[in-house]
């Protein structure tokens, strides 16, 4: 599912007790902004590594990987206990509408030890496919926060977080929870 919506549909035969490997780029292209749905008869588990020379808003040559499980399902509500948009880190939220018609997301984020809640409402994530929303500048600088991303339509959505910490760079990603 690209950002504009465009869906690519391809089989994989992936044989009884084997595992696969999809080289991403060589089905859509270098440089794409994309999810996947992977459908299958049978029970399987996927995973997404990413491993990357990162050149963010504020960041460049941060080297590193990080892997996510596939998300089981969709949802209309999504938690994130730990995020954190301070000096040296770049924080994600990547939201993937699977479904037919459009949804109207908004995201709360809530500070450390209390205060008011940040609310914000995102640009329409249209059907069948993603959308980005860089937390550094959504909910602003230099907070230590978890969020809420909530969806009238269900959704699936992961955080990936980019830094150079002390020096130290790489980046990590995990899957919302879902109540």
């Amino acid at each position: 599912m690209m950002k504009t919506g465009e869906v690519k549909n391809v089989d994989y035969p992936v044989p009884a007790s084997k595992r696969s490997t999809i080289y991403v780029p060589d089905e859509v292209g270098a440089g794409q902004d994309v999810s996947v749905r992977l459908a299958c008869d049978s029970p399987f588990l996927a995973e997404r590594p990413m491993y990357f020379d990162y050149s963010g808003i504020a960041a460049s040559g941060w080297t590193g990987g990080h892997c996510v499980i596939g998300a089981t399902r969709t949802a209309e509500s999504w938690f994130f206990a730990e995020g954190y948009t301070g000096p040296g880190f770049e924080e994600w939220l990547c939201i993937q509408n699977p479904g037919a018609t459009d949804a109207q997301v908004t995201i709360v984020y809530y500070p450390e030890g209390g205060g008011t809640p940040i609310v914000k409402d995102q640009p329409t994530v249209a059907a069948n496919s993603r959308y980005t929303v860089y937390v550094n500048w959504d909910a602003g600088e230099n907070l230590p926060i978890s969020a809420e991303v909530m969806s009238s339509k269900p959704v699936i959505v992961e955080r990936p977080m980019y830094f150079d910490f002390r020096g130290l760079t790489g980046g990590h990603d995990v899957v919302g929870f879902i109540p």
